[in-house]
């Protein structure tokens, strides 16, 4: 008939059942691993970062990952790292998720699906400073980039329509 809180703990819980005073409660434990086996590795090399890392995209010499954390180790806006494929630790970028490697190797496009409003950011894989790009009127899902490292295909909706693919300029436009 009320509301009342059952337990509290800094752990994700799933409540199982609860009858007549009694509690059955599990502790969640998720997790995703990253496993590579890269450029002249003769065993898999375990390259997990924090709880949930994702492998998005991976150059095309296959000596970088991007990877995308969602997990709480990733924090709410999800994090995104760039990490070597012989081990050494992972550089974190910024937030987004879904973060894909341009074809030069230049720069990494996330979508910031938590910004207000939801945004594009770009950030460079060596020395330089992080871009954002607005998209207004669109809610991002994805982004893709083209051959050239300079345009993008986005994959979003407009209030009212249903989900399309825009072609988009990493500059604006």
């Amino acid at each position: 008939g009320r509301e009342r809180q059952i337990s509290s703990a800094p752990v994700v819980m799933t409540l199982q059942d609860i009858s007549h005073g009694r509690v059955l409660l599990t502790r969640d434990d998720d997790r995703a691993s990253l496993m590579s086996l890269g450029p002249g590795d003769t065993k898999e090399r375990d390259l997990s970062w924090l709880d949930w890392s994702i492998v998005n995209d991976i150059s095309p010499d296959g000596k970088t990952l991007v990877i995308d954390e969602a997990g709480e180790g990733g924090g709410p806006d999800y994090a995104v790292y760039l990490r070597a494929s012989d081990g050494t630790l992972a550089v974190r970028l910024g937030t987004g998720a879904e973060p894909q490697l341009s074809p030069d190797g230049q720069w990494v496009a996330a979508v910031e699906e938590h910004a207000s409003p939801p945004d594009l950011a770009f950030y460079p894989t060596g020395p330089g400073e992080e871009r954002h790009l607005a998209l207004p009127g669109i809610h991002p899902d994805w982004v893709a980039f083209l051959g050239d490292s300079k345009h993008l295909l986005v994959s979003g909706s407009e209030k009212g329509h249903g989900t399309r693919i825009y072609e988009v300029s990493r500059d604006g436009g």
